[in-house]
């Protein structure tokens, strides 16, 4: 039997003061894994991953996009770290 996990998106378009509710309700519901989107005019994935986090127990949360060119991978790899030593999650 497959073991299936049920993720939802926070849509880049929603206001980022309705995440920590929003991330609440999913896990209520049973949600899995919740994905976050970091987009230029939008707010940071890790900031917004962190939030989510702090508003649930068990909830996984992941980063759906970053924009490469803007990042250097090392400063998101230490956030998202910190963030899983912190929760481990």
């Amino acid at each position: 039997m497959t073991n299936l996990r049920i993720s939802v998106m926070y849509d880049r378009d929603c206001a980022p003061e309705g995440l920590p509710a929003f991330a609440r309700q999913a896990e209520a519901l049973g949600v899995d894994d919740l994905r976050v989107v970091e987009d230029l005019g939008w707010n940071g994935g890790v900031s917004a991953a962190a939030v989510a986090l702090g508003a649930t127990e068990r909830l996984r949360v992941g980063i759906g996009t970053t924009p490469a060119p803007l990042r250097s991978p090392t400063l998101p790899a230490m956030e998202l770290a910190t963030l899983a030593r912190v929760l481990n999650r």
